[in-house]
């Protein structure tokens, strides 16, 4: 008997009840919204718990259940969910992040008049990402993913009042609508060419994986091409990454929620549709490349800039194209476990960087330094965070990064070469980063006049220690089980983690050594710099010139030069759709103001668009 298993489907709905109350409740009452909002999301955490521990028992099996959502004819469509060892590990790592995000926000943002609604809008990320978790068909996945575009969007427009939020959140939901319509597109090619109009994931898993033949092979080729494009752009990889970075217009706790929890949507589209990409060898070398790309040219981003942000931002989307390289090589079940890893690690630097940003008041890490002795706290959550994010030994990042390895060393040695390149490029600007905030001397006003003991507030530090004990004790407990929590989700995956050589795991530790040591070169540079310019700022990469710098600096200066024009060149391809779009809008509404003439100008265009896509494929053309 699976008790808590049958009852799954209340763990979204707690967070939906919250985001309902909140919203009834308005702007005006404050204690309540904190308790409304803490309360469902740590409700649905004490559920999502209770199925976890009862998915632990010998015998276990995936529970499945589902209703008629619209019946036409002999024709249903179904709406329901699935819970497996996975989506039971996900749930409960997504609910805990929301409930330390919520109980960060009652401290972080208590003077705000608005704080009812941002925890509604927090209740509603947490339904969505919850719901899509736990859905077992492509259709339910899609309009839960459309929710979380939606609160994506609210979350990083939410201070609305200044330019640059409503001109990140337009941005954002201008490369979401791309990605999104991938997703659409991908559902109704699937409706119409699977047998029996099935679009449930086991339905789908069966016919590809069998390789029946049942959808032919150009089909298959643009079903998963539209399903890249939807993973990648809901993931932020090139060149649809932009939006992300919109996320340092948001408050701390609602962009720890986008990097941490939220990025899990664009995995797990690509971990459960796997089977489709397997057919379709062109696509899975393009995710490859994609990643591959991505997560260095990131990398190399993070290691240039200046702002603690937009170097959180951009390690986030170097860690997500290395997931999906690795999911794209075939290391399903190593990614997803690495992808819940990144999501609670990036929660904490994310939290514990507003914490700090909130007491020094600027966000340029070359105008701090000094801090571990007047804030202690975020210094060691930072070292946390950042040992856990490299994967430095024994961290179970370093044990997931065993597992990738032996399936990437197992189709080109390129791959791993690439992946330990990110690894060598994240330890060099996380130690960057730690040493230039909370080492050395105060080389601003702000960090100089910093008073030991400063009341800061006591919610916002209990989440952020919270979040790295877990880690801590999540590492311990790694070293206790080895690859059980891999073996629970998936035996033939775990069989292979121990014939990782004694050589690449001392490579491993060398490349993070060298690593750090660049970062620690890095930061003795620009310090000199500074303090020798009387703290004058410079360009990021500025430190990388000097007269005596390296062959290797000055090549990576040249690099990240040729990065950033690449990177204004790709800028121009969300304007261009964003005119575009504009454009069809316009068309569809010159003939009349009325919203029923609206809405049918934008229907058919998006028909004919759809008509066209399924003809094509289908040969007609």
């Amino acid at each position: 008997m699976q008790m808590y298993a049958e009852v799954a489907f209340l763990i979204p709905l707690l967070p939906l009840a919250a985001f309902l109350i909140l919203m009834a409740l308005g702007r005006g009452s404050h204690p309540a919204g904190v308790f409304v909002g803490t309360g469902g999301a740590a409700a649905s955490l004490l559920l999502s718990l209770l199925v976890c521990i009862e998915r632990l028992r010998e015998g276990a099996v995936d529970y499945n259940d589902s209703f008629n959502w619209i019946s036409i004819d002999r024709f249903t469509l179904r709406l329901g969910f699935e819970v497996t060892n996975l989506s039971a590990l996900l749930l409960a790592g997504v609910s805990l992040l929301s409930v330390l995000v919520h109980v960060y926000a009652a401290g972080y943002m208590k003077k705000d008049e608005r704080l009812t609604v941002f925890y509604g809008y927090l209740s509603l990320c947490s339904f969505s990402l919850l719901a899509l978790t736990l859905a077992d068909n492509l259709l339910a996945f899609y309009l839960f993913w459309e929710l979380a575009s939606v609160s994506f969007f609210l979350l990083v427009g939410f201070w609305y009042a200044k330019s640059a939020a409503r001109a990140a959140a337009n941005r954002a939901f201008i490369m979401l609508r791309i990605a999104s319509a991938g997703l659409l597109l991908a559902l109704l090619l699937l409706f119409w060419f699977m047998p029996e109009h099935a679009l449930d994931f086991a339905a789908i898993h069966n016919v590809f994986e069998g390789q029946s033949g049942a959808i032919a092979k150009n089909i298959t080729l643009l079903i998963a091409s539209l399903l890249l494009l939807g993973a990648a752009g809901m993931a932020a990889q090139l060149p649809l990454y932009a939006w992300l970075i919109s996320a340092k217009q948001a408050p701390a706790p609602a962009s720890a929620m986008l990097q941490g929890a939220g990025m899990i949507a664009g995995a797990l589209l690509l971990y459960k549709t796997i089977e489709i990409f397997q057919l379709a060898p062109n696509v899975t070398k393009a995710a490859l490349y994609i990643g591959v790309v991505t997560a260095v040219y990131a990398a190399v981003r993070a290691l240039m800039e200046r702002d603690i942000n937009k170097i959180m931002i951009y390690s986030t989307i170097s860690q997500l194209g290395v997931v999906q390289l690795s999911l794209a090589f075939g290391a399903a079940v190593s990614s997803m476990l690495y992808m819940l890893v990144h999501a609670i690690v990036k929660t904490l630097l994310v939290l514990a960087a507003g914490y700090l940003l909130q007491t020094v008041g600027t966000t340029d890490i070359r105008n701090m330094g000094g801090l571990r002795k007047h804030m202690p706290l975020a210094a060691w959550t930072f070292l946390i965070g950042g040992l856990a994010l490299c994967g430095f030994p024994p961290f179970t990042g370093f044990w997931l990064h065993q597992s990738i390895w032996v399936e990437a060393s197992e189709r080109n040695s390129v791959w791993v070469a690439a992946i330990m390149l990110v690894l060598l490029l994240t330890a060099a600007y996380m130690a960057r980063m730690y040493f230039l905030i909370f080492e050395g001397r105060p080389r601003s006003t702000a960090a100089a006049t910093l008073v030991q003991g400063q009341k800061r507030s006591r919610l916002m530090s209990y989440a952020i220690a919270a979040l790295a004990s877990i880690i801590a004790l999540s590492s311990f407990l790694q070293l206790v089980w080895g690859s059980l929590p891999e073996r629970w989700l998936d035996g033939e995956a775990a069989s292979r983690t121990g014939s990782m050589s004694i050589v690449w795991l001392l490579a491993a530790v060398v490349i993070l050594l060298g690593g750090a040591w660049l970062g620690w070169l890095k930061n003795k540079r620009e310090t000199s710099e500074l303090l020798s310019e009387d703290t004058k700022l410079r360009d990021a990469s500025a430190g990388w010139t000097a007269g005596k710098a390296s062959a290797l600096q000055r090549m990576l200066q040249s690099a990240g030069a040729v990065l950033a024009a690449i990177e204004q060149a790709m800028g121009a391809l969300p304007k261009l759709a964003a005119q575009l779009l504009y454009a069809m809008g316009r068309l569809a509404v010159s003939w009349s103001a009325r919203s029923t003439i609206r809405g049918m100008g934008l229907a058919i265009i998006l028909g004919l668009v759809i008509t066209i896509i399924i003809m094509a494929a289908k040969g007609d053309w």
